[in-house]
C-alpha cells in the first residue's frame, strides 16, 4: 500500500471517528436541551431554550466540579445533622427512616402552606413519591404516638407547638450554615450565567464568530452531511 492511500484511509477513519463522536455529543445534548425548554417555563428564563447549547452547556461544565463540591458537603452537613447531630426530637423522628423523611416533608409542605394536615390531601401526595395509603397511615400513626401531630378531627392533624419551635429551629440551623452559603452563593452564580444566555437583548449585538468546537459539531451533525 502506498503511503497516499495510507494517508488517504487514515484521513477517512479520522473523519468518520469525529463524526461517530459529534453523533454521539447531538444525542446527548438532544437530552439536556429538554431540561432547558422545561426550565424555560420560569419567566426569568424564558429564552434560555433559544440559545446557543453548547455555550451554555460548556459554561457550566467549567462549574462542574465546584458546584458539585458544593452540594455534596451541604448534603452531607443535611445528613450529617438528620442522623448523628440532631438538634431535637422532632428532627430524630424525621430522619428515622427514608419514609418517615419523605413523609414528613410532604406533611411540612401542607402545613407551611396554611393547610392542615388532612389524610387523604397526604396520601394524594405521597402517591407521586410512591407510597400508599398503608404507608401514610402508619406514618400517621407514629406521628400520633411520638405527639409529632395533634389530632383535630377524624382525618385531619395540626402541629403542636413544641414541634413547630422544633421545625423553626431546624431551619435556622440550616439558615446559618457555612455549607448551605456555599450552597447557594454556587447556585447563585450559575443562574447569574443561565440568566445572562437567555436575555433577549442579547441578540441585539454582533455575536462572535463560532469557535472551533462549534464549527467542528455542526459540520458533522448536519443532515447533509454523510
Amino acid at each position: 500500500m502506498s503511503d497516499v492511500i495510507k494517508l488517504e484511509l487514515d484521513e477517512i477513519a479520522a473523519k468518520k471517528k469525529l463524526k461517530q463522536a459529534a453523533l454521539r455529543k447531538k444525542q446527548k445534548m438532544d437530552r439536556r436541551k429538554e431540561l432547558l425548554v422545561d426550565f424555560s417555563s420560569l419567566d426569568l428564563f424564558r429564552d434560555l431554550h433559544k440559545s446557543d447549547h453548547l455555550e451554555v452547556f460548556g459554561l457550566l461544565r467549567k462549574e462542574r466540579w465546584r458546584l458539585h463540591s458544593a452540594a455534596m458537603r451541604h448534603n452531607l452537613e443535611v445528613t450529617r445533622r438528620r442522623t448523628v447531630d440532631t438538634p431535637n426530637e422532632t428532627m430524630k423522628f424525621a430522619g428515622s427512616n427514608t419514609s418517615h423523611l419523605t413523609l414528613f416533608r410532604l406533611m411540612m409542605v401542607m402545613w407551611s402552606e396554611g393547610d392542615f394536615i388532612e389524610t387523604n390531601e397526604l396520601c394524594i401526595r405521597a402517591q407521586e413519591y410512591g407510597y400508599e395509603k398503608s404507608s401514610v397511615n402508619a406514618f400517621l400513626s407514629d406521628c400520633m404516638n411520638e405527639k409529632i401531630l395533634v389530632r383535630i378531627r377524624r382525618g385531619v392533624y395540626e402541629l403542636p407547638e413544641n414541634v413547630d419551635e422544633d421545625q423553626w429551629e431546624n431551619l435556622l440551623c440550616l439558615i446559618f450554615d457555612e455549607t448551605t452559603y456555599e450552597f447557594v452563593t454556587q447556585m447563585n452564580r450559575i443562574y447569574s450565567m443561565l440568566k445572562f444566555a437567555s436575555e433577549r437583548k442579547n441578540s441585539e449585538f454582533r455575536k462572535a464568530p463560532e469557535t472551533f468546537a462549534q464549527k467542528t459539531y455542526n459540520v458533522f451533525t448536519s443532515p447533509n452531511n454523510s
